[in-house]
């Protein structure tokens, strides 16, 4: 029996075909590359310089399911957006009412949903600090290396995550920045479960699974 992939709590990207919002319009985030820029904020923010990009690629009947398996969030069903159907990790955060909501705290099964699909790839932009960026008309945010992944303490090194356990390509990473080393990060309140989602974004994932064909009532399930 194999042994299941594991895949690292604080992994966050959007899988392959989400478009980013640059300069010069949305490209796709499998062809960017390091040092391209990317509009930052809400959209109309200043124009940033990616660091590096991490990549994952994921098998989803090798995993633990809530860790291998996208969140799909449907076209409109946080109001404005996404433009279109956008997969990102359980854990990648949207910028919702304010606070940065991870994406597996939005799930109710019908216009946020956990993806049943073969293999994919995870792609993790990363900048100087951590940033939010638009993919397909919507914030969500960037990479940013988690505390104990290398982090040093007073005796040496807190135990945590290796970094060749969140993206494939970490060595590429190592060269720009010790494995440590990170930039700010983002100052929002932030919503890890269901029961911390603001009852204002629950009325929104209400409106739109009504919308969807979901029944009344019908709320934000972890």
């Amino acid at each position: 029996m194999e042994t299941e992939e594991f895949i690292g709590q604080d992994f966050v990207g959007v899988a392959a075909r989400a478009r980013i919002r640059t300069p010069g319009g949305s490209r796709p985030v499998e062809e960017l590359a390091p040092g391209e820029l990317v509009l930052t904020g809400t959209g109309t923010g200043i124009a940033k310089p990616i660091l590096w990009i991490g990549r994952k690629q994921i098998e989803p009947l090798r995993c633990d399911p809530r860790h291998g398996r996208p969140v799909r969030v449907c076209a409109g069903a946080l109001g404005q957006g996404p433009a279109h159907d956008l997969l990102l990790s359980p854990w990648c955060a949207l910028l919702v009412g304010g606070v940065l909501v991870e994406a597996s705290a939005l799930v109710n099964g019908t216009t946020v949903r956990r993806e049943e699909i073969g293999a994919f790839c995870f792609f993790g932009l990363e900048f100087a600090d951590q940033e939010l960026v638009l993919a397909d008309g919507i914030a969500v945010e960037s990479f940013v290396a988690p505390p104990g992944c290398g982090t040093p303490d007073d005796d040496g090194f807190e135990e945590g995550l290796p970094g060749d356990s969140l993206f494939d390509n970490w060595p590429e990473r190592l060269m720009l920045r010790p494995e440590w080393e990170t930039g700010a990060e983002l100052p929002l309140p932030r919503a890890r479960s269901a029961r911390q989602v603001p009852r204002a974004v629950r009325a929104l994932l209400g409106q739109a699974t009504l919308h969807a064909g979901g029944a009344p009532g019908s709320g934000v399930a972890g």
